[in-house]
């Protein structure tokens, strides 16, 4: 066993201390939870259906606009339905992707969400009807086969095939555009209790870690379409520790809870619900992390564009479920699971570490510092000599003489 001996209790003190400080910077790299990578990477281009050659004017950045004939594509889309056409969309793909790297995307089939009405064009070109919307900093340019409805409306969402720049402008066709609902159309189970009959939350048994990871697009449909009706706004917001969900989690499960974290990764998916209509199938995702790096996932229709990564954000809504997930080591890592309407960006601040981890970290440091206080501030002890008696000390000394 390691002895300390030192006659200084304040040397001990700071002994003790550096022991300390030591086995708590071992212990948060231990038990630090394995996270998704912290960085949005440009995604790699997805399959198109557009032959190479009937893209390569587009791609090509000094090709004349003249040279470069557009009916073969409106051709084309016009003989695709759409469920042939959602196989080749590219959720993934953001806006910006678009704008900083146009003709990398070309010939990508991209879902966007309009919320500023377009400029009508005038343009009616091989069967098209034009319009240029705002897009960030820059100009989208769209041609519509079939608009199905007056395109002044907003918000719209379209699946376009995007074509590249024409100079400041960015160029893309649309098959359709639909316009979106303003109370959402998901479909709901009849209750709650269906809705959560659905979900699969089992983190023992491995065989169902996929199905944890997919989550229940049932159960999503049905919460997203209580958040859009506003039934969450009269529920008790509940503050829950991230130990209790992760223990616990029936006992919280569609209550209404929040965290605030910083946004280190996010990304779009598709639900795979039956009867949603166009636009209300692509969802976003994002993961939060708190200062004391605990993990939540939350899942919403629409992130205003002006979230980023690095941003602080709050979330408020329905806990679904445990979500099993892969982290940037292909490793399967849980996290609570958040449904929420309206994703809220923050000023920035200071995460203080959650309740259960405060506690846990100051029993620690109490148990260990009390223990190193009383090790280095005991008393000494003194070993004591018997005293000879009187007729033994005269022997002795006479020895001595």
């Amino acid at each position: 066993m390691f002895r300390m001996k030192t006659q200084n209790p304040v040397v001990g003190l700071f002994i003790a201390l550096a022991v300390m400080v030591m086995v708590f910077m071992m212990m948060s790299q231990v038990l630090q939870p394995k996270l998704p990578k912290e960085e949005v990477q440009d995604p790699d281009p997805v399959r198109s259906f557009v032959a190479e050659e009937t893209l390569a004017p587009f791609k090509d950045k000094f090709a004349k606009n003249e040279d470069r004939d557009i009916a073969p594509l409106v051709e084309l889309l016009k003989s695709k339905s759409r469920d042939k056409l959602l196989g080749y969309l590219a959720v993934d793909i953001q806006p910006q992707h678009l704008s900083k790297a146009p003709r990398r995307y070309a010939g990508q089939w991209v879902p966007l969400t309009l919320e500023q009405p377009g400029k009508d064009l005038d343009l009616r070109d091989h069967e098209l009807q034009w319009q240029s919307f705002p897009f960030g900093e820059r100009t989208l340019r769209i041609g519509f086969i079939n608009p199905h409805f007056n395109l002044d409306d907003r918000p719209m969402y379209l699946e376009l095939l995007f074509l590249g720049s024409d100079g400041e402008e960015l160029l893309g066709i649309a098959k359709e555009a639909w316009e979106l609902p303003d109370k959402g159309l998901y479909p709901m189970a009849e209750n709650d209790a269906l809705a959560l009959g659905e979900v699969v939350d089992e983190m023992a048994d491995r065989r169902l870690h996929k199905m944890t990871r997919e989550v229940s697009p049932i159960a999503m449909s049905h919460f997203f379409g209580k958040l859009q009706r506003g039934d969450h706004r009269d529920l008790p917001l509940k503050d829950v520790r991230y130990t209790e969900l992760m223990e616990t989690p029936d006992a919280f499960r569609a209550s209404k809870i929040h965290f605030t974290g910083r946004l280190i990764f996010k990304q779009r998916k598709r639900l795979s619900a039956q009867g949603l209509p166009p636009g209300l199938d692509v969802y976003e995702e994002g993961f939060l992390l708190n200062a004391s790096r605990i993990p939540f996932v939350f899942r919403t229709p629409s992130l205003n564009s002006d979230i980023e990564i690095d941003d602080i954000v709050r979330v408020e809504g329905y806990f679904l479920q445990r979500i099993n997930y892969l982290n940037r080591m292909n490793r399967a890592t849980w996290a609570p699971l958040i449904l929420t309407l309206e994703p809220q960006k923050v000023k920035e601040q200071d995460f203080s570490l959650s309740t259960t981890e405060s506690a846990v970290i100051g029993t620690f440091i109490a148990i260990f510092l009390g223990g190193f206080l009383l090790f280095a501030l005991r008393k000494p002890q003194r070993t004591t000599i018997p005293r000879m008696k009187k007729g033994y000390r005269k022997a002795a000394k006479a020895h001595q003489d």
